[in-house]
């Protein structure tokens, strides 16, 4: 799911920012790198849909490295921030620059 506008806790605050707000992959097919795959191709998807479109920002839980690896390995970037806002307990900020 992919939002316009501030997210939790201002986490996407610029006008230019999109919040990736859900995203999953079944349990079933995890471990296959669709996420992965998925993630990368997010860009394109972003630039041909929502023009403007500078960074796109998400949380992602600190209890939860599979989905940290999958960001990172889609080129996601840590902002070193955490946000404490959240139902799930801390939660890494993630962005990527387009």
């Amino acid at each position: 799911m992919l939002h316009r506008g501030p997210g939790p806790g201002g986490v996407a605050p610029a006008e230019s920012d999109l919040l990736l707000r859900a995203f999953f992959v079944d349990a079933a097919a995890q471990g296959r790198g669709i996420a992965t795959r998925a993630l990368r191709g997010l860009p394109g998807f972003v630039a041909e849909h929502v023009p403007g479109v500078r960074r796109i920002v998400l949380t992602v839980s600190t209890r939860n490295p599979a989905a940290i690896r999958a960001y990172r390995n889609a080129g996601f970037l840590d902002r070193g921030e955490l946000y404490h806002g959240g139902a799930h307990g801390p939660q890494h900020i993630l962005e990527l620059a387009l």
